[in-house]
């Protein structure tokens, strides 16, 4: 039989990580304590102070939203344990079985728990054992799959808004900055490293060597303050950079939203690529050191080849692969570790938003934005690997 391609493999392999991370991630979601029902319901001015039938509202909400149903495709319970508690749909009942479940007594049968229900009913038997159930398709998390293929990903708690449409939102910004960040340090650390190697061992070189190491070593937290103090404002230094909260309004023009939009991403681009280029103009000089000792590059400069030739037709493609692996983690990297700085500079995007949701305990929006990064995470490593392969064809 023929073997598959590499890159075939990858993308096989690309898609259960995301089923595996979907699996972790709504997991784990259903073991936060907060009640999404009465969240939802109060986002709607449905609470039980406003509502005479709030009950059958929560029921009703209960089921649409399918927490009836078991949590997955198997279970293993002890014995004692409640078959589905999750099927009953008053929540007072449900937190009564719970303490029982774990004063130790047998509510293995579903039909005690009604509205006569009498505790004295209930048994401590001397022993229990793990019973493995089968629950089918018929599940929360086989719901929630069909929901995420189907493009509903659920509604934030803090607005009621769309998870999907607010984390795209949120994605363009990020999006934006990253690429940007990618393209000017990529571009500025070839120009610097180059420069460097021509210069190797003066004063000038050991100076920007010294340079890139504090500043890479300087937190991204503290460079985003020190731009804020001395580049934003009349008081300390320049108002170099725009900082106030800005979100496009639907009749403005494009240019006024790509101007206005520019400016405010780029103190977040400054500090991202200032960092990057630190980081890569120094790989890149040392790269290009190791090609250079190499026998192959003395038969090159006998031949009179320039060295700028020899930096970016000889040099730079074997220095392709270590740069490859730098570029893949550090675009999933800079989309983490931008939200200190959209914080900081009031910028719309993933990390403001995941802050936000944190803070406001919106666990429905940090799981679709959780979500998105694995997605985004998962094809940026395939792309790496199918760049190494470009690079160098030996690569299997």
């Amino acid at each position: 039989m023929k073997e598959l391609p590499g890159g075939f493999k990858k993308w096989i392999w690309l898609l259960p990580t995301i089923l595996f991370g979907s699996m972790l991630i709504f997991l784990l979601s259903s073991y936060i304590p907060a009640d999404n029902i009465e969240t939802a319901l109060a986002l709607g001015g449905i609470t039980p102070e406003t509502s005479s039938d709030y009950e059958r509202q929560y029921e009703k909400r209960y089921i649409q939203s399918n927490q009836h149903l078991p949590l997955f495709y198997f279970e293993i319970l002890p014995s004692t344990h409640h078959p589905n508690k999750r099927a009953i749909t008053s929540k007072k009942m449900r937190n009564t079985i719970t303490q029982y479940e774990k004063q130790g007594y047998d509510c293995s049968k579903p039909d005690q728990f009604t509205k006569d229900f009498d505790p004295a009913q209930l048994q401590k038997p001397t022993f229990f054992y793990p019973v493995f159930q089968w629950n089918g398709s018929h599940n929360q998390y086989h719901q929630y799959l069909k929901s995420l293929a189907s493009g509903n990903w659920g509604y934030s708690r803090t607005d009621g808004l769309d998870v999907r449409k607010k984390a795209g939102q949120a994605l363009n910004w990020t999006l934006a900055i990253v690429l940007v960040n990618f393209t000017l340090a990529i571009f500025f650390s070839l120009l610097l490293a180059s420069t460097l190697l021509k210069k190797n061992g003066s004063k000038v070189d050991k100076f920007a060597m010294a340079l890139f190491n504090l500043i890479y070593s300087i937190p991204g937290f503290w460079l985003a303050t020190l731009v804020l103090i001395f580049l934003t404002g009349n008081q300390y230094g320049l108002p170099i950079f725009y900082t106030p909260l800005y979100l496009p309004m639907p009749d403005q023009q494009l240019s006024t939203i790509l101007t206005v939009g520019f400016s405010k991403i780029a103190p977040v681009i400054f500090c991202l690529t200032v960092l990057d280029i630190a980081l890569l103009s120094r790989l890149l000089k040392s790269k290009f050191g190791e090609e250079f000792s190499k026998p192959y590059m003395d038969v090159l400069m006998s031949r009179g080849i320039d060295q700028n030739t020899l930096i970016y037709k000889h040099a730079l493609p074997n220095a392709l692969l270590p740069l490859i692996t730098i570029l893949v983690h550090s675009l999933p990297a800079s989309m983490a570790g931008s939200l200190v700085f959209e914080v900081v500079f009031n910028v719309p995007g993933m990390g403001r938003l995941l802050y936000e949701s944190i803070q406001a305990a919106d666990w429905v929006m940090m799981n679709g934005i959780t979500l998105l990064l694995l997605v985004l995470t998962s094809f940026l490593f395939l792309v790496g690997d199918l760049l190494y392969r470009w690079a160098d064809p030996r690569v299997k």
